[in-house]
């Protein structure tokens, strides 16, 4: 009898990773698979091999034929995405289209950390504002699973490693509130979608963190003054983790029911003469007031004391005594 087959067989319908990896699933477990496939189906002559394509290529096909059904490529390389595709061949010829039967994901290299910067803050520098921005930029897991998220902390070490738990898939985090200090650093970490960690963090600091007021006050006066110009002094103190005093604003007014005046504007000094015409003319029988503010580094600046001020003064030039004759 003739035996006519003019149909094409049908490929496999089940595909077995032995070692138990799951299709089309990142993974760093095994890097060396091995397959095993069943369900191909012929009505006519039979079931007679298989071509076998093992490769890079997500439509590769290839002339490599077997009779087996199973297949065991070797080792793949870190990180690659490799396709077992087979196509299948019935006792008259006819074969299948070619399908892909397995997409074998493997991962085992850590991702690179990326470049850190912020938006509030200058590293090294002082600020009077304790909630420190912080993004970064350039995370990269080359052509592996692909960055997933990120680790960190805030120390006062320059070099702490923050532990494996992801804290954050954003590209940016603020700090809670923090005390001041003269450094807090910011370190951060990456893990991809397999879960591989970088070694190492990445590192930007330190912030120097100052809020607490500066104190000033203009130094007590004599009560009068007799010269055409007298001495006017001043002090201050940044108390705590402190940045410094960075400059003093000083103003004076002219009698009770004057106004406040700028003397000296962001000085560095800490004294100046007051008179006889500058700033102003001085004027005999006239009380002068004098108060004064600082700013430190951070940029935080007093208050300007309230009522009459630190201190005062009456300039009273002409009082002369003169002596008494007698004959």
């Amino acid at each position: 009898p003739f035996k006519i087959d003019n149909l094409a067989p049908a490929g496999p319908t089940l595909v077995i990773e032995t070692h138990g990896v799951a299709d089309d699933t990142w993974q760093a477990a095994v890097d060396d698979p091995a397959f095993t496939w069943s369900g191909a189906s012929d009505a006519g002559s039979g079931v007679a091999g298989y071509y076998v394509y093992w490769g890079t290529d997500p439509g590769g096909t290839s002339s490599a034929r077997q009779t087996s059904t199973a297949y065991d490529p070797p080792a793949v390389p870190n990180p690659s995405v490799y396709y077992l595709r087979v196509q299948t061949e019935d006792e008259a010829g006819h074969t299948s289209a070619w399908q892909t039967l397995f997409t074998f994901r493997y991962d085992a290299a850590a991702p690179t950390n990326p470049a850190l910067s912020s938006s509030s803050h200058e590293a090294g520098a002082w600020s009077n504002l304790n909630v420190i921005d912080v993004s970064w930029t350039g995370a990269s897991d080359g052509m592996g699973s692909g960055v997933h998220g990120y680790s960190y902390v805030w120390s006062s070490s320059p070099s702490t490693l923050p532990d494996t738990t992801v804290e954050t898939t954003a590209a940016g985090v603020s700090s809670p509130p923090l005390p001041d200090s003269v450094g807090w650093y910011f370190h951060l970490r990456t893990v991809d979608n397999v879960g591989n960690w970088t070694a190492g963090a990445v590192h930007l600091g330190p912030f120097r963190i100052d809020t607490t007021l500066p104190t000033s006050s203009v130094s007590a006066l004599s009560g009068s003054q007799t010269a055409i110009a007298f001495p006017v002094s001043w002090t201050g103190d940044d108390p705590g983790i402190a940045s410094g005093v960075a400059a003093y604003d000083v103003q004076y007014r002219i009698g009770s029911g004057g106004v406040w005046t700028d003397w000296l504007v962001g000085t560095t000094s800490t004294s100046a003469s007051f008179g006889p015409t500058s700033p102003v003319h001085l004027s005999d029988g006239t009380t002068y007031y004098f108060r004064c503010r600082a700013v430190d580094h951070a940029g935080n600046q007093e208050d300007y004391p309230g009522g009459d001020g630190d201190t005062w003064t009456t300039v009273n030039m002409y009082s002369t005594f003169l002596p008494m004759i007698t004959r």
